[in-house]
């Protein structure tokens, strides 16, 4: 029995969670005819799978929840880094321009590229659909 809550447990928390119950649920179902066990798996579909089921809805939920965080965390962090060497490279380049433009028309006031002040947003997952 242990190795059957693990399995569920498993099969539930790694995704193909609907054919791999439903496979899973017709073996039981064979095995309990075939070896005189139909009363067992009654009294386990009833009593044991719902609160399974529960628990393992719910880590599988939790797992995308944190999963889409750290993705969401990611990307801000790299918009972040994009925006840092945008800004350092833009500054290089009028550095750069300003020398050229200071030997060649002594008198010209250079003009700097203003930074942008703010990065971009980062982008929010879309919410689930309820199940």
């Amino acid at each position: 029995m242990v190795i059957l809550i693990a399995v569920i447990a498993g099969i539930r928390a790694y995704g193909g969670a609907a054919s791999a119950e439903d496979r899973l649920g017709a073996a039981t179902q064979w095995f309990a005819e075939k070896t005189g066990m139909a009363a067992v798996k009654e009294r386990w579909d009833r009593s044991i799978r719902p609160p399974i089921a529960a628990i393992t809805n719910r880590a599988s939920e939790s797992l995308y929840q944190s999963l889409a965080r750290s993705l969401e965390s990611a990307s801000a962090a790299t918009d972040s880094g994009a925006s840092w060497i945008s800004d350092t490279a833009s500054k290089a380049i009028d550095g750069a321009a300003s020398a050229v433009r200071a030997v060649f028309f002594p008198g010209v006031e250079s003009g700097r590229t203003q930074p942008n002040p703010a990065p971009r947003q980062p982008q929010q997952s879309a919410p689930r659909p309820p199940q």
